[in-house]
């Protein structure tokens, strides 16, 4: 099982910033001085939704040993790159449209309504509809957010980059796609969303089969891949202001298992039911045809391969946003998975929970529902 190396880019007219939970140092390109020895050979790897085409790959040239050694330099670096790619007339051109919170109630609705009827056949099903929020941003304040995401959220990857090809994006996802140490091979089953303190309550059966269904989906491709796998959980993990049941998938990579074949994997489970659906082609088809704004970056994946050290770090493209430096706003992108037993009123409410890893508060207030066993 192999796949394209992917498609390497200058790293002259682009940027990146990636800290991994539990570790305070800073992989970066194009606002410092390169110091990594010819000995190093580490990339980033991007990736969009939809999945076509090849993986974007820019080397990764420096690391600061710790975020607090990040300066104002280094932001205003990035930030004239951004500003730079967003002139551009080969870059990705920003789209300003969103979702407002009675446009998704309704977009929810039909989608319920549609999966209890395709239900009937006792198949479990699942759609992950997302929507769009428009804020405005100024550049000390995207500045400011960055600093903060690095100090309070040890618990995510924390990104912050641009290219020509994508635009710029930022954000803090909690959400492992695939992970390689060795012949290590981990992967994640993460969803299922309430607040954060539910008081150790039982998980409603909504949540269960929701991240059931995710966690299913990915020992299945890891089994056709020829992987042999063990699961630890469902648990419970924080996320900022919420939490989600989480399963850890893992397996060893038998003899010969390269990188590549590390990254096809990923190709293979990306998009997951955690961010399209299941099935997924029914439940990529339902996006295409009833979201509002193009997903682009947002549910990709991205993340580090280290090829001395045999290492590859993927993360899902989650909580994340994109920015118009020219405009000083943010496109944020915020979803959850709808299944037969949604409240609609409750996935609106939970979007708008979910939001607050950016702006630290809700929108209006919304009566949401409990859903029942």
């Amino acid at each position: 099982m192999n796949t394209p190396q992917g498609n390497i880019v200058d790293s002259g007219r682009a940027f990146c910033m990636m800290r991994f939970p539990g570790d305070r140092r800073i992989f970066c390109t194009g606002f410092r001085e390169d110091d990594l020895s010819q000995d190093e050979r580490i990339e980033f790897l991007f990736n969009l939704y939809d999945n076509t085409g090849e993986v974007i790959k820019l080397p990764c040239t420096s690391i600061v040993d710790d975020y607090t050694g990040l300066t104002l330099e280094d932001f205003d670096k990035c930030y004239e790159i951004s500003l730079d790619i967003e002139s551009s007339e080969v870059h990705k051109k920003f789209d300003y449209s969103e979702t407002t919170e009675d446009e998704h109630l309704e977009i929810v609705s039909d989608c319920v309504r549609f999966l209890s009827e395709a239900s009937e056949d006792g198949v479990e099903r699942k759609i992950v509809l997302s929507r769009t929020k428009l804020i405005n941003m100024k550049r000390s304040e995207l500045r400011d957010k960055l600093i903060n995401l690095f100090e309070s959220r040890k618990d995510a990857l924390v990104f912050y980059y641009g290219l020509p090809e994508l635009g710029t994006w930022f954000g803090a996802s909690p959400e492992i796609l695939l992970t390689r140490a060795g012949a290590s091979i981990v992967s994640m089953s993460l969803a299922g969303t309430r607040l954060t303190g539910s008081n150790n309550e039982d998980w409603d059966i909504k949540n269960i089969i929701e991240q059931r269904i995710v966690t299913n989906e990915i020992k299945s491709v890891f089994e056709l891949c020829g992987l042999n796998v063990s699961t630890e959980g469902p648990f419970t993990r924080h996320a900022g202001n919420v939490e989600h049941l989480c399963t850890l998938i893992n397996s060893s990579a038998p003899a010969g298992f390269s990188n590549d074949d590390i990254l096809g994997l990923a190709k293979r489970l990306s998009p997951t039911p955690a961010l399209c659906g299941y099935p997924r082609e029914m439940a990529a088809d339902y996006i295409k045809r009833h979201e509002l704004s193009d997903r682009e970056c947002y549910g990709g994946f991205i993340g580090i391969e280290d090829y001395v050290r045999e290492v590859m770090k993927l993360y899902v493209n989650l909580r994340s946003a994109r920015y118009n430096p020219i405009t000083q706003q943010v496109k944020a992108y915020i979803g959850g998975g709808i299944t037969p037993l949604s409240y609609p009123t409750d996935e609106v409410a939970e979007t708008c929970r979910k939001l607050r890893w950016l702006t630290g508060t809700h929108e209006k207030k919304i009566t949401a529902r409990k859903c029942c066993d």
